[in-house]
Order: structure tokens, then sequence, then C-alpha cells
């Protein structure tokens, strides 16, 4: 009973470990730095399973290696003051003054300086954003996820891609029992195969992006394990080997992909209840692993029809590559929908040109950055940790207005220049 207790305990607290600190830094982070902060933490956790059957295979005893495990968890301890709060979450929370705070620091820090009116304008302003929601009825909670069509169109696409990735995942470890060969070496085998797999995943999704990379790479881990009913010496071990690669990719990409789709407001409320999902019908795998008495193909082929199906139904989620967070529901509701079925998207960070928000004349007036006039022109964003200052898109009339064509190009150069400042701090 003790022993259930403690594990049940484990078991709440362990995708925090694994998820908050992912969440905290790809929303800090810039859109083009989050699948390289995703690679970074899946091949540290590579690292750590790839030790797991050597510590094993010298404790012995599933109490040794319990203690083991466990006790590496006691640096986290020491962790804790050096992570920073997600400036994003902090503004959907209404407390601008501490993300504020928090992206002054991460400036002097990175020795660069920045315009302190326009960035707190700008965080108010997208807490004027998330204050609209909720007096529209929006909580921000699981109900929104639930109620909401988007969102619950979203929950149940990203439900099943996780399902179908976990159920590749860990079904292809698990299943080492029933590889040929010696299970401590195959257990290694397959732990190390995720280092490739995981750069490949960075590469592929920063070439192709993560929808491309997520049905391929779910299409291809299903007709590996189709294969598995071709039986050969040893053939099982290569078709896990080659599967695991492959489900490293889809697994990391999953990942990616789901915590750019929900917005700020609901982020880790979403991957919960994602993970949640996947974690309750994947509970199942130890009795798919079992079946593998009765015939070898049996586990590969009931994992391959999942990620068939997965790999389908994730064609039709939008691409996030190079794009900004979604920070509330209304924006995750907009979020894709100028994208074209069948593309690619390579569009660089540079080149966007994302929606903007406007700024109200009287926060313009506080930024006391330029005069009243100049101000009419220019917008503030916030791109992923970011403050653009770009011009207002504005309808002319006539295209050959000469007194707004010599402002902006008056302005041209200053702007370069915050923008620069301001985008490098960060």
């Amino acid at each position: 009973m003790v022993f259930a207790i403690i594990r049940g305990i484990n078991g709440v607290v362990f995708p925090a470990i694994y998820q908050l600190p992912f969440v905290t830094l790809l929303e800090i982070v810039s859109p083009e730095k989050r699948a390289f902060i995703n690679g970074v933490q899946s091949c540290c956790w590579t690292f750590g399973l790839c030790l797991l059957p050597a510590v094993a295979y010298l404790s012995r005893s599933w109490v040794t290696l319990s203690l083991i495990t466990a006790s590496m968890t006691v640096f986290l301890l020491f962790c804790w003051s050096f992570i920073p709060e997600s400036p994003r979450w902090l503004v959907s929370r209404g407390r601008c003054e501490e993300a504020f705070g928090i992206m002054k620091k991460i400036a002097k820090k990175n020795g660069k300086t920045l315009n302190p009116s326009i960035l707190l304008t700008k965080l108010q302003a997208l807490d004027e954003k998330c204050k609209e929601e909720k007096l529209k009825g929006l909580k921000h909670s699981a109900t929104d996820i639930l109620r909401v069509p988007h969102m619950r169109k979203l929950f149940a696409f990203i439900s099943i891609c996780w399902t179908a990735s976990f159920l590749a995942y860990e079904g292809l470890q698990l299943n080492v029992y029933n590889l040929t060969g010696n299970e401590f070496l195959n257990f290694f085998l397959l732990a190390v195969m995720e280092v490739p797999g995981n750069l490949a995943s960075w590469l592929l999704m920063e070439r192709f992006g993560r929808r491309f990379t997520l049905v391929i790479s779910f299409i291809f881990t299903g007709l590996v394990c189709v294969l598995a009913v071709i039986e050969y010496p040893y053939s099982d071990v290569a078709i896990s080997i080659v599967g695991k690669f492959l489900s490293a990719i889809t697994s990391m990409a999953t990942y990616q992909r789901s915590s750019e789709l929900f917005p700020t407001v609901v982020r880790c409320l979403g991957l919960s209840m994602c993970s949640m999902v996947a974690t309750i019908i994947t509970l199942c795998i130890p009795y798919i692993v079992y079946l593998g008495v009765y015939g070898k193909s049996i586990p590969f082929l009931t994992i391959g029809i999942c990620c068939l199906l997965a790999g389908v139904l994730s064609a039709f989620l939008p691409e996030t590559l190079n794009k900004n967070l979604p920070q509330t529901i209304n924006d995750a509701k907009e979020f894709g929908k100028d994208q074209k079925f069948f593309s690619f998207n390579r569009q660089k960070p540079q080149d966007r040109t994302d929606r903007q928000i406007p700024m109200l004349h009287s926060e313009r007036k506080n930024a006391n950055c330029m005069s009243d006039e100049e101000n009419s022109l220019l917008d503030c964003s916030l791109q992923k940790g970011k403050i653009i200052i770009l011009p207002r898109n504005i309808e002319h009339k006539n295209e050959n207005n000469e007194k707004n064509n010599k402002l902006l190009s008056r302005n041209t150069n200053s702007l370069e220049e915050e923008n620069n400042a301001i985008n490098e701090s960060l």
C-alpha cells in the first residue's frame, strides 16, 4: 500500500518536472530558437535513459533502483531560484509589472538596452486583451478548452497525436522483453537511437516545418511497425531500432507542435490534459506488449495502426514554424487561418507580417519615445519574448501621400536601431 501511494505521488509530480521547464523556456526564447531548446531538453532525457540499463544491471534490485533514480530529483531543489517565471504567463494573469521586471533582468544579463516605456505599454496592451476575453465569459480554465469549439477540436486532435506518440515511444521501449538477444543491450540500443532521432527532428522541423515533420514521421513509424509481419532472424530488433528512431522524431515534434498551438492562457493546462488522456489510454501498453507471447508482430501492428491514424489527423493542424505563440483563446482561433493546406512554411522570422495590436493614443503619448505625429504611425508587437516596433498597416486612399512617405522615410533608421536593440536584449 505504501509503495502504491508513493508511486502515485511520483506519477502526479513527474509531468511537472519535465513539462514546466520546457514551457517556460518556450515562452521566453525567440521563435527560431524554440525547436533547438526542445532538442537540448530531449537529448538530456536521452542521456539519462541510456544510463538507466547500466544502473539497473548494477543494482539488481528494484528497491535500490528506485532509490537511486528518485534521489536525482533532490538537485532540483537547488535550481528553482535560478529559473525565471514566464513573462507571457505573468501578463496573462495581469502581473505586468513582474513581467516587466523579469524582461529587464534578461536584457541586463545579456548586456542589451531597451525602451522601458514601449515595453511596459505593450505588456499592458496584451493584458487588456486577456481581460476583454474574461469579460466575454471565458475563464481561461479547462472548461474553455472543452466548451469552445476550436479549442475542443485542438484538444481532441492533439490528444490522439500524444496517444500515438506514447504508444510508439513507450511501447517499443517496453517491448524489449520480447526481442531476441540480451534485454539490457537491447534497451540501451533503443535508448541511444533517440540521439539521432532528436537531431533529425530538430533539423526537419526547422527545414520543413512542424506539420510536415509530424505527418511524415508518424506515417513512416506506422509503416515500419507494420513490416514486423515479415519475420527474419533479428528482424524484430532491427524494426524496433528503426521504429524507436522514428518515434523519437514524432515524440519531439508532437511536444513542440502542441505546446505552440495552445494559447498562453491555457498552455500548461492544455498540455496536461492531453498528457492525461494519452497516459490513461496508454495504460494498456503492458497488455499490448504481453500479446507478444502469441505473436511477435502483434504489438508492432497495434502501434503501427495508431501511428498511421495520428499521421492523417495531424495534417489538419496548422503550421507553427516561426510563428508568434497565440496569447489568448481568440488568438488561437485565428491562428493558421491564412495557411494553405498543401504548403510548407519556410518563412523566416524577420519576414513575418503578423497581425499587430494597435496602441491607444494615450498609451502612445506615455511612451515618450517619439512625437505624437510619428507615434500615430507605429505599433508595438510582443513576439515571443521580443518587442518589435513596426509601421502600422494604414490603408491609404492616395498611395502618393507625400506627408506619410516622408514620415516613414525619416523614421526608418530609428526604427531599425530600436528593433535591433530590443530584440537582441531578449
